[in-house]
């Protein structure tokens, strides 16, 4: 049989009632000036059985003190300066912790114990299977990256200065991956291009070359807009050449490319000759 409300209708009683089992109250002080204090009542209901608000669920009684309003717990007051003290003392400990275990997380993340770990450069996801053998690691802020310099893949020393970042308790914190790899990039030996102008502006050309890469892009250019390309090639000189149109062309293939010099120009530097009115 379902509990009747101690009050009729459904309206709650105006005033709130006192809670049943009397005021919260301090049970002993320590040395120290902390004051333990008790409290009988319910937390939840504060003592008064019931949950206002709630009377269409089980006559609105409260279900952590079933009702009886008791429920004994405690709580500790410190004084300001023995909490500081506390507090410093959790903090020494914690930092202590930390530092005792920074050579284990280091390991673990892929660190010597000179705190260096070097990052694999170029492109690794075509050979991602020949670093595993050869014991890089990977994660999401360095890529794949080895503990000591190996001989045969390319590679920059990152310390953990580059890539954490150390808080008042010692415990070391990644830093935003996007600023490591711009530490990485900043690193990487620039390639010496061999590219030169071929061509004189204005004149056509005719030369051998072979797609390096293409940048595709939507347009809104003309009566229905489409799709245009930007190729680069590279000639048998290593010579760049751009030419944008609209026409697809396959990555690695060979052409013969013939076309007029639109301008000589610089990129990265790298020197690259930009034709136009092409033909394949």
């Amino acid at each position: 049989m379902a509990m009747t409300p101690f009050y009729m209708g459904n309206k709650a009683p105006s005033s709130r009632p006192l809670p049943k089992h009397g005021e919260p109250f301090i049970q002993k002080v320590d040395r120290n000036g902390s004051q333990h204090w008790i409290d009988n009542n319910c937390p939840k209901c504060g003592g008064i059985g019931y949950l206002h608000g709630y009377e269409h669920v089980d006559g609105a009684r409260c279900w952590k003190c079933n009702a009886s309003g008791f429920y004994p717990h405690s709580w500790i007051i410190r004084t300001p300066e023995y909490q500081a003290k506390l507090n410093k003392r959790r903090n020494d400990k914690k930092r202590k912790e930390n530092l005792d275990g920074r050579a284990a997380f280091l390991a673990k993340e892929g660190f010597n114990s000179e705190g260096k770990t070097f990052v694999v450069i170029g492109k690794t996801y075509e050979i991602k299977d020949d670093l595993k053998v050869a014991g890089a690691k990977f994660n999401i802020y360095l890529n794949w990256h080895f503990v000591e310099k190996p001989d045969t893949f390319p590679t920059v020393e990152l310390t953990i200065d580059d890539c954490f970042t150390e808080n008042d308790i010692a415990a070391l914190w990644w830093n935003d991956r996007f600023d490591i790899q711009d530490i990485i990039k900043e690193r990487t030996p620039k390639e010496s291009s061999k590219s030169e102008y071929i061509g004189e502006v204005g004149k056509r050309i005719a030369v051998e070359v072979c797609l390096k890469s293409s940048y595709s892009f939507e347009h809104s250019f003309g009566y229905y807009g489409g799709t245009s390309y930007i190729h680069s090639f590279i000639d048998e000189n290593g010579n760049v050449i751009i030419w944008k149109t609209s026409k697809h062309l396959t990555e690695g293939e060979k052409y013969t490319l013939v076309g007029t010099v639109k301008e000589h120009s610089e990129y990265r530097e790298t020197k690259q000759t930009i034709l136009t009115r092409c033909k394949i």
